[in-house]
């Protein structure tokens, strides 16, 4: 403002007030979502003066729009990352979405109030699948986020039963993918974590429930993904010790119902993957 060329702000001091915005944002401060989509459009308006936003900046804002949790939040997210991708098409090389981009969009879908988010965010993880640019396809994050989607979905009956069937898809396709020695993908703890809490909330019948969470923690224990947060979800599902002894199988000698998770107290080889 004060005409000194030399203090002008670049796309790069804009891109760190977008990134505090986005660290801001929240469902209690969804205004600083705002905040960023305004500065967005600043950003455009500068574009000729050297001052318009790059891939990071779009990161923080999809990032911001996420954590916002609004009702519109998700299709914003997705509008934008759209514009984006014309841009990049009509030459701004610089603006070239990838896998950090969609995922971020995805955790827009996956933390939305709408009760058919499992739905909406295997849709979008369909777009990029199929997308022709490699760097834009599934990875390991873009996987535990359609989880965390499906565990985080509710509604009608017929509707928690489609979303259960999202994650009980996705949950194995992940772990075949693990299994590849060709895939970079591959199930992690939160992929566990986010799988009991959707067995957790979207079955309703306590002895099918038990069953599945049975054997998600022995393979969760064979593949050394073993944490306190795996835990914690299938002890939840578990209404007294007897149903945790019978659904826990050979961990009940080391972690009772209520009881505290101790990495140090268990087999190694069950938590010895768990920092990945």
């Amino acid at each position: 403002k004060n005409g000194n060329a030399d203090l002008k702000p670049c796309t790069v001091a804009f891109s760190a007030v977008m990134d505090g915005w986005a660290r801001l944002s929240n469902v209690d401060k969804p205004e600083a979502a705002t905040r960023a989509l305004a500065l967005l459009n600043r950003m455009k308006e500068l574009e000729s003066e050297g001052m318009g936003p790059n891939a990071r900046t779009y990161t923080s804002v999809f990032t911001a729009l996420a954590k916002s949790g609004t009702w519109e939040a998700c299709e914003k997210a997705r509008d934008l990352l759209q514009e984006m991708e014309k841009d990049y098409k009509d030459g701004q090389a610089w603006l070239r979405p990838s896998v950090i981009q969609y995922n971020a969009v995805l955790l827009a879908f996956a933390r939305s109030p709408r009760a058919d988010k499992a739905l909406k965010a295997a849709e979008f993880m369909k777009l990029m699948s199929n997308h022709p640019d490699p760097l834009c396809r599934p990875d390991t994050i873009t996987l535990n986020t359609l989880l965390m989607a499906c565990a985080n979905a509710f509604g009608s009956d017929e509707l928690k039963t489609k979303s259960f069937r999202i994650a009980s898809d996705t949950f194995r396709n992940t772990i075949l993918l693990g299994a590849d020695d060709t895939s970079a993908i591959g199930p992690t703890s939160t992929t566990f974590v986010h799988f009991c809490k959707a067995a957790r909330r979207l079955i309703s019948g306590p002895p099918q429930r038990h069953l599945i969470l049975r054997k998600v923690l022995l393979l969760c224990c064979e593949k050394g993904l073993l944490n306190h947060v795996v835990v914690q979800q299938a002890q939840l599902a578990c209404q007294n010790a007897e149903e945790w002894s019978e659904m826990a199988g050979d961990l009940v000698q080391y972690i009772g119902w209520k009881g505290t998770f101790q990495a140090t107290s268990l087999p190694p080889q069950w938590v010895c993957n768990a920092r990945r």
